[in-house]
């Protein structure tokens, strides 16, 4: 069946075919695309080994009548050129404001941008910093381990003894203290402390 071809010539065409399955086989399988969804409806409807040529036909004919009647009923709108005028110079305003506004919108996201951008070196910084700190604290923690390792193995009596030791709060302050203390009458005794 040709593209522009109607159902009714089509069908004297092929009414010489004797079998009846075989006719319906062959006239879907050659129908132009506009029918084509219809024929898988009828597919999906009807079982083909029971169908008639006739019910096939009367339903593809109905089908270009109305494929027909609405290619008939579609017009073109009419436009009214006064209305056209009208809008041609409010696509005038428009396009100015929508390039007012693109300008705003390319400023604020370069603004945008610029913060962005000094988050990012800040946040990078920060980050630095915080390694460099974390870094510190583990050596500084491991140094105060090893330390506390010496500390506790140490033998004890290698440890000078202290005996009558006094705690003054304010001593370390100033000498003056101190002359205040032998005026008191308590004996100072200086010792030289070797680290």
């Amino acid at each position: 069946m040709e593209e522009d071809e109607s159902i009714a010539s089509y069908i004297n065409t092929i009414k010489d075919i004797p079998n009846e399955s075989f006719l319906l086989r062959k006239t879907m399988s050659n129908i132009p695309k506009k029918f084509a969804h219809k024929v898988t409806i009828i597919k999906e409807a009807q079982d083909i080994i029971t169908m008639r040529v006739d019910e096939l036909m009367g339903n593809l004919t109905t089908f270009e009548m109305t494929l027909d009647d609405k290619k008939s009923t579609q017009t073109e709108p009419h436009v009214d050129d006064s209305l056209y005028g009208n809008i041609k110079d409010e696509e005038d305003m428009n396009e100015e404001k929508l390039l007012e506004d693109c300008k705003l919108m390319h400023t604020k996201w370069t603004e945008l941008i610029g913060v962005f951008t000094k988050f990012e070196t800040e946040k990078c910084k920060l980050k630095r910093e915080n390694e460099k700190l974390l870094s510190s604290i583990l050596i500084r923690d491991e140094e105060i381990q090893n330390l506390y390792a010496q500390l506790k193995y140490h033998n004890k009596e290698d440890l000078p003894q202290l005996n009558d030791i006094l705690l003054l709060e304010g001593l370390t302050a100033n000498l003056i203290s101190i002359s205040q203390l032998d005026d008191d009458g308590i004996l100072v005794n200086w010792m030289m402390m070797v680290y």
